[in-house]
């Protein structure tokens, strides 16, 4: 019995010592493990004890949950991976990536977080909204200056009056052919005839010398005669042949 008892004292003396930091002090006093965002650090030498347990309140939306684990090895369950373990995530008990953590009790502590005045914890501290900066007033628009009118284009001239081909100049109008010289009639010579007394073989020869000397008076004249005619003709033709030019 002695031995038992020593023993039993022996056990609730073990006990006292490690529930001494649960009991040294109040819910609200400040707690020594930290709740951060991504999960819940136990402070240094600590560890999650087989058989422990955290209690975890939170927001997601606006929307209060509450939710806890307890760590157990046997039969393998899940929470046994974190015994002797100093931190456990946020991930293991809150299926959500935007949440805030508002109040923490673990079990072998005496001091609750969120009740000493603690601001909740949350998974995205929402950062400052930038303030728009003032629009830019946008600066009257210029008003285009009125466009130059254009000026009048001047007239262009009229082309000059091509002036008339020149006149050609009449050709003097040839002097009219001095009409031709009729040769005067040619004097009859008077031959006097020879006497009856005259020898009848003498009358031939003076009769072939008249007529000789007719002959040889005759052919001057018609040359003459056929040259002022031949002149005449040239002057009629070379008349319309100007004409016809003019024309």
């Amino acid at each position: 019995m002695r031995i038992a008892s020593g023993a039993m004292l022996g056990a609730a003396l073990i006990l006292s010592l490690s529930a001494a930091p649960a009991l040294a002090g109040g819910s609200d006093s400040p707690t020594p493990y930290r709740v951060a965002p991504e999960g819940l650090y136990l402070p240094a030498g600590d560890a999650f004890p087989d058989g422990g347990h955290v209690n975890v309140r939170y927001t997601v939306e606006g929307a209060e949950r509450s939710v806890g684990i307890h760590f157990e090895t046997l039969n393998d369950q899940p929470s046994g991976r974190f015994v002797g373990s100093s931190f456990l995530p946020w991930s293991a008990l809150v299926h959500s990536d935007d949440y805030c953590i508002t109040w923490v009790q673990v079990a072998h502590y005496d001091e609750h977080f969120g009740e000493g005045g603690q601001d909740p914890v949350c998974s995205s501290v929402p950062s400052d909204p930038v303030e728009p900066s003032d629009p830019v007033e946008p600066s009257d628009p210029v008003e285009p200056s009125d466009p130059a009118e254009p000026t009048d284009p001047a007239e262009p001239t009229g082309p000059a009056e091509p002036t008339g081909p020149a006149e050609p100049t009449h050709p003097a109008d040839p002097s009219d052919p001095a009409e031709p010289v009729v040769p005067s009639q040619p004097v009859d010579m008077v031959v006097a005839e020879p006497t009856t007394d005259a020898i009848p073989g003498a009358a031939q020869p003076a009769e072939k010398g008249e007529l000789a000397a007719t002959g040889l008076e005759t052919v001057p004249v018609a040359a003459a005669s056929g040259a002022l005619l031949l002149a005449g003709v040239l002057l009629v033709a070379g008349r319309r042949l100007v004409r016809l030019r003019e024309g």
